[in-house]
């Protein structure tokens, strides 16, 4: 219904205009005007909110805060405030929206640059978990735990992580976490 935000939204649309283009090699799609605006200017208005509404000023990572209505996995315990999926899928999106710019000559391109190349650093510094081969979620209070939810495995399809996160997060795909009965 109109109102209601999900945050994932601007990702979905982004692999729904991936999926498009590939389909079809139709790159041109993304000058396409919708309601005054370029599908590009569309997806930068959301790469801003993303930066503007849910970028902690301390950490400089998405946080979603508690109990937010914004993500779906809202009923499982600890799911709140830094959480490691969405961050992951902010990097690919400031990188896209990089290139798009760059290929279009829109000067936003270093913009989203930097912000892929900042929050890109402190998701591998930030949040993954050595001894438990995860990503962890951070609280204001400092705390960091890890949350194992199979949302997590959106982040091996992203070109995010370095080969100890993709093989860590993959090593949980085993008959006693993830898989079984």
């Amino acid at each position: 219904s109109p109102g209601v935000f999900y945050i994932m939204q601007p990702f979905a649309l982004k692999m729904m205009i991936d999926a498009y283009m590939r389909q079809t090699g139709d790159t041109e799609f993304i000058n396409k005007k919708i309601s005054g605006k370029t599908i590009l200017s569309w997806m930068k208005a959301w790469g801003d909110m993303l930066l503007n509404d849910f970028t902690s000023k301390t950490s400089g990572m998405l946080d979603i805060g508690q109990d937010t209505e914004a993500l779906v996995e809202i009923r499982t315990d600890g799911f709140d405030y830094i959480v490691p999926v969405l961050n992951g899928h902010a990097i690919a999106y400031y990188k896209w929206l990089d290139f798009w710019c760059r290929e279009i000559g829109d000067a936003d391109s270093s913009k989203f640059n930097k912000l892929a190349v900042d929050l890109e650093k402190r998701f591998h510094e930030d949040l993954w978990n050595t001894e438990k081969r995860w990503f962890d979620n951070l609280y204001p209070d400092g705390g960091r735990k890890p949350i194992y939810s199979i949302l997590l495995f959106d982040l091996i399809g992203l070109d995010v992580m370095t080969g100890e996160e993709r093989l860590g997060l993959m090593s949980h795909l085993n008959d006693n976490e993830f898989l079984g009965p």
